[in-house]
C-alpha cells in the first residue's frame, strides 16, 4: 500500500500535508491562468460546418445573450435564437484567483464539447445535436467561446416530471434511453482511454487529478488507466486531513479499490457519456403512425465524454443521477430504478464495480465530481 507521505512526494516533492497545502493552491491557481488547458482539442477555432441553414447573425446572439444571462449571470450556460442553441463559456485565461474554482473548472471541460459533438456526428448514430459553429467573441467586458448547435425539441427530464409519467412511459424512455447507451457503446473502439482524437482530460479534473503539467491521459493500457485512478484517489484521500498517514479505513478503502479494479470485468474501452443526469436527458413525445405512443430521447452535455472502460457508465448513472422533486427530497426509490434499468441493459453485469465507488464514495469521498 502507497504511503501518504509517498503521494505527497510523488505529487509535490514534499512528505507532510502542511508543506503540499500552499503547492496545491499554487498550482491549481497557475494551472487556471494557463490558456493551454482550455486548448486540449484539435478543431480548427473559428469552426463553420460545411453545409448549415442559415445561421443567427452576431446581433440577435448578442441580444440572446443579454435577454437570457444579464438578469441572472451565474445560471445556465445556454440561449435560444430560433431554431438554434447557442452555448458559451468563459476564456479561462482572463479568470481571476478570486473566481470560483469549481466554475472554472466546469468553463474548461466545456471547450471539448463542440469535437465531442462532431465526433460523434461522423462516427455514430447517437441522437445529438449538430455543431453548425464554434468561434471566440469579445462580449460586453468578458471573452467568450461560443458554439452554435441545433436546438433539441423537448422537456428536460426531472424528478417532478418523472414521478407525472405512467408506467408504460416511463418503459418506454428507458427503452430509449438504453438504445441510445448502446448505439454510443457500438461506436468502433480506438484502443486508448481518453478523450476524443486521442487526446486527454485537464490535469485537475476530479476522477483523474493530478498535480502535474500536462493531460491526464491518454492512456494506452487498462493497466496504466487504473494507474492514474489510484493515483488520483489517493491524491484526493491524502489532502482531506491534516494527520502524517492515511486511516487505517483509507488505506483499506483504497486496497480494495486497487484489487476491485484491476479483476473486474469490462476493461474494454467504449464511449461514455460522463454526465448522465436527468438534467442533461431531454425527452419528447412523439405519436406513432397508428396512434401508439413513443417518445424520443437525447442526451445533452457531452464535455466530459471520452473513451473509458465497460464498467464506467454504470459508475456515471449511479453518481450523477439524481430525482430531485424537491430541494430537500431526492426521490431515491424512483432514481434506482432509473438507473438499475440501464445498468442492466449495458451488455455485462457491472454491480460489483458500482458498489465499489458506493463504498469509496462513502470512505474516503472519491468519486467523479
Amino acid at each position: 500500500m502507497v504511503s501518504k507521505q509517498a503521494t505527497l512526494q510523488e505529487h509535490f516533492n514534499v512528505s507532510t500535508i502542511k508543506e503540499a497545502w500552499p503547492i496545491h493552491y499554487e498550482r491549481i491557481m497557475a494551472m487556471i491562468k494557463d490558456k493551454s488547458y482550455s486548448e486540449f482539442t484539435k478543431i480548427q477555432i473559428p469552426f463553420e460546418a460545411s453545409t448549415h441553414p442559415p445561421l443567427p447573425s452576431w446581433e440577435e446572439i448578442e441580444q440572446g445573450f443579454t435577454e437570457y444571462y444579464k438578469p441572472r449571470p451565474r445560471s445556465g450556460k445556454a440561449f435560444r435564437v430560433g431554431a438554434f442553441f447557442v452555448k458559451f463559456g468563459s476564456d479561462p485565461g482572463i479568470f481571476q484567483v478570486s473566481h470560483s474554482l469549481l466554475r472554472t473548472l466546469q468553463q474548461l471541460t466545456r471547450s471539448q464539447e463542440a469535437e465531442i459533438l462532431l465526433f460523434l456526428q461522423a462516427n455514430s448514430q447517437v441522437r445529438v445535436p449538430k455543431v453548425y459553429a464554434a468561434f471566440t467573441r469579445q462580449l460586453f467586458e468578458w471573452t467568450k467561446h461560443f458554439i452554435i448547435i441545433d436546438y433539441i425539441e423537448g422537456e428536460t427530464l426531472s424528478g417532478t416530471k418523472w414521478l407525472s409519467l405512467g408506467e408504460n412511459s416511463r418503459s418506454i424512455i428507458l427503452s430509449r434511453l438504453c438504445e441510445q447507451f448502446q448505439l454510443l457503446r457500438s461506436i468502433p473502439s480506438e484502443g486508448y482511454y481518453g478523450c476524443v482524437h486521442r487526446q486527454g482530460w485537464i490535469p485537475y479534473y476530479s476522477f483523474l487529478r493530478k498535480m502535474q503539467p500536462g493531460p491526464a491521459g491518454p492512456y494506452d493500457t487498462y493497466e496504466e488507466f487504473v494507474a492514474a485512478l489510484m493515483s488520483s484517489a489517493r491524491l484526493t484521500t491524502a489532502m482531506m486531513t491534516q494527520f502524517e498517514d492515511f486511516w487505517p479505513e483509507q488505506s483499506d478503502a483504497l486496497s480494495r479499490m486497487e484489487s476491485g479494479l484491476r479483476a473486474c470485468n469490462g476493461r474494454r474501452p467504449v464511449f461514455t457519456h460522463m454526465d448522465p443526469s436527468v438534467h442533461n436527458t431531454v425527452i419528447r413525445q412523439i405519436v406513432k403512425p397508428g396512434g401508439e405512443e413513443d417518445w424520443e430521447v437525447t442526451l445533452i452535455d457531452w464535455a466530459e465524454a471520452g473513451w473509458l472502460p465497460a464498467w464506467m457508465q454504470t459508475w456515471c448513472l449511479k453518481e450523477k443521477l439524481n430525482m430531485i422533486t424537491t430541494m430537500e427530497t431526492p426521490n431515491a426509490a424512483e432514481a434506482l430504478e432509473y438507473v438499475e434499468y440501464v445498468a442492466t441493459h449495458l451488455g455485462e453485469d457491472y454491480t460489483d464495480q458500482r458498489e465499489l465507488f458506493e463504498d469509496l464514495r462513502r470512505d474516503i469521498s472519491y468519486g467523479l465530481l
